[in-house]
């Protein structure tokens, strides 16, 4: 019992519910990523180094459908952990449910049309004028997106174990996927050499363990929340669609800035400076999910000590958050400059020296981004954990889409190609300003204050 109550996110100690929280979640959350690393990794080394940029090519596709179902869970997550921090446990089922239901057909009015017009999306997407990347880009889009219904669900049912105090659960389930896409990736592409398409049904098939771990908590007796049919499916999903605007926001920017920032290496360096770029990609979306996994952990922790308000407990938690990415992205800057050349060929062969040498000379103008990265995103989630939908949206547009465009389009008039890559640290700076603005205006005790006068 008193085990329990060190884990209560509302009146245990706030470190040991954090950790409880956050490590499960993050080191899920990275196992979870892993799916798109070790296809790199595979198709890198057995299949060349075109299939690397042939992935960076075809990722704003999956970013979006990723930002579509992230957008109703994270909103539902919110609207569920209030309640349940109120109480209202039938309200909390019912918002969950109608989030699931919306995200599968979200997800079909997004793959349905993808796989019909997929010439036209590859165009789009900037494949022009080489055959072979354009190929593989198709083999392996077409492939992933047969299997997105499947994937795609397993972190919505995780974000559900994750608020309804399953963090270990969802953790287990995450890290088993991986090793199911390391055997499967591993048996497929090496093994019987299936290629782009082999790397696409392991990372399908390898999300078998989140349906799973779904079924283990459909059985378990300290659930709150369960399947029930909602009496208004639309509400639901429009309530949890505006407190989850900014995560879509994030997906949606980040494809459009990846399909920008594409374009303009083809234009300036050629198809090595796409592969070169995709490396780099690989260590950003490291940071970025070690982030994603401490606020997706502290979200629904946020969001319940605000229904019971408890604006010093809500204080606490976003300080440990900070600190957590914070010591996260120092220590992949270290890696970065310790160890440039071993992360770089994990991906690529090492007699590639261009290729290499070009990677690089990327990482040299990038790491900055890390040290403010995580903080950004932590606190876009604490925006949304307070309600504050226009603010969250407001940091997460700025950083993923406004401030890279208009900063990849013109720096490199002032310093030719490296304008490219100075681009993103010098945005997420920017934003890194805006988000403590919005702090100072929406701290927890303004908020809390402004609740108990409105009740």
């Amino acid at each position: 019992m008193t085990a329990e109550k060190n884990r209560d996110p509302i009146t245990g100690p706030v470190s040991k519910v954090f950790f409880h929280y956050s490590i499960p979640v993050t080191m899920g959350m990275l196992c979870t990523t892993s799916a798109t690393l070790i296809d790199g990794l595979f198709v890198g080394n057995f299949v060349g180094a075109e299939a690397l940029a042939a992935i960076n090519f075809v990722s704003p596709v999956m970013l979006l459908i990723y930002g579509l179902v992230f957008m109703l869970d994270t909103g539902a997550s919110v609207i569920a952990g209030k309640y349940i921090g109120e109480g209202k446990l039938q309200l909390a089922s019912e918002s969950y449910s109608a989030a699931l239901i919306g995200i599968v057909l979200l997800i079909l009015l997004v793959v349905v049309p993808s796989l019909v017009f997929m010439p036209e999306l590859l165009f789009v997407l900037g494949i022009q004028g080489h055959p072979l990347i354009t190929t593989l880009a198709s083999e392996y889009l077409s492939t992933f997106l047969l299997f997105v219904p499947f994937i795609c669900m397993g972190p919505a049912f995780m974000m559900l174990l994750q608020t309804d105090n399953h963090p270990r659960l969802a953790s287990a389930a995450m890290v088993l996927t991986a090793a199911s896409n390391v055997a499967l990736n591993w048996l497929l592409v090496d093994k019987l050499d299936m290629g782009m398409t082999g790397a696409a049904v392991a990372t399908g098939l390898a999300a078998l363990p989140m349906w799973l771990a779904l079924l283990v908590y459909i059985r378990s007796p300290k659930r709150s929340l369960t399947f029930t049919r909602p009496q208004q499916i639309w509400p639901y999903c429009k309530k949890a669609s505006i407190n989850g605007v900014s995560e879509l926001g994030s997906e949606a920017s980040y494809s459009v800035t990846t399909v920008i920032f594409n374009w303009a290496i083809m234009a300036t360096i050629g198809a090595q400076g796409v592969t070169a770029f995709t490396i780099i990609n690989y260590v950003l979306l490291l940071g970025l999910m070690a982030a994603f996994g401490i606020s997706d952990s502290i979200r629904p922790v946020l969001s319940k000590n605000l229904g019971a308000r408890q604006p010093e407990r809500i204080y606490q938690f976003a300080k440990l958050s900070v600190t957590s990415a914070l010591a996260i992205g120092l220590l992949i800057i270290l890696s970065l400059f310790l160890f440039p050349r071993a992360i770089i060929t994990l991906f690529v062969a090492a007699d590639e020296h261009t290729l290499v040498q070009l990677t690089q000379d990327f990482i040299g103008f990038l790491w900055p981004a890390f040290l403010f990265l995580g903080i950004n995103v932590v606190a876009t989630a604490y925006q949304t954990a307070m309600h504050r939908p226009l603010e969250s949206f407001i940091i997460s547009f700025v950083r993923t889409l406004l401030f890279p465009v208009v900063l990849v389009l013109s720096l490199p008039l002032w310093f030719g190609d490296k304008g490219i890559f100075l681009a993103l640290p010098i945005a997420e700076v920017l934003c890194f300003l805006i988000a403590i603005y919005y702090f100072r205006v929406n701290r927890p005790t303004k908020i809390v204050q402004a609740i108990n006068l409105s009740a």
